[in-house]
């Protein structure tokens, strides 16, 4: 531990037995494992305590695709992250690798709208902002999206997948083209 420096321990009932100290430019963070057990400057004072997520090392979000018969289907794609201090000073977070992307657009459907069967003009990932949506692959998969929700479209031959807005509001998406790979 850097003199001057105290430790934090969040107020439950395990006991860190691996604790990793970080120290990017005048900061210390202490970390065991799922939480960050404090952070404080060299003067001491504590200025920052949090309980971090036990899964971002990954983040996972759904997909839609085409087979070769121009049938749909959701699978579920996973990302690993690694602790990195990408903002300095700021604390460590989690950081995946990067993937090409270049533009990005808003689609905003009323209440009750309905994508009939349809591809993908394009690849994109779309983000839910707010409100929810119901979609639906050939192979009768039907998945229900909230706001956080990330979907990789990928069906841009074939039938295609349903898309409906089930909310009472406005369903809107951040919607990210990217490249084939």
């Amino acid at each position: 531990m850097v003199p001057g420096t105290k430790k934090f321990i969040l107020a439950e009932s395990h006991v860190a037995e691996e604790v990793v100290t970080f120290i990017p430019h005048r900061s210390v963070y202490t970390l065991n494992g799922k939480h960050v057990i404090s952070r404080t400057s060299h003067g001491g004072k504590p200025t920052m305590t949090q309980t971090l997520l036990p899964n971002l090392t990954q983040v996972t979000y759904h997909r839609i695709y085409a087979d070769a018969q121009g049938g749909s289907h959701f699978d579920t794609v996973t990302v690993e992250q690694s602790l990195a201090s990408g903002a300095p000073p700021a604390a460590p977070f989690y950081v995946s690798g990067d993937r090409p992307a270049s533009k990005y657009r808003f689609y905003s459907f009323q209440p009750g709208w309905i994508g009939d069967w349809h591809p993908c003009p394009t690849r994109q990932f779309l983000a839910l902002m707010s409100g929810a949506v119901e979609m639906k692959t050939t192979d009768g998969t039907v998945r229900r999206l909230g706001p956080g929700d990330l979907i990789l479209l990928e069906d841009t031959s074939g039938r295609g997948h349903v898309t409906r807005n089930i909310g009472d509001g406005f369903a809107t998406f951040l919607v990210v083209p990217v490249h084939a790979t």
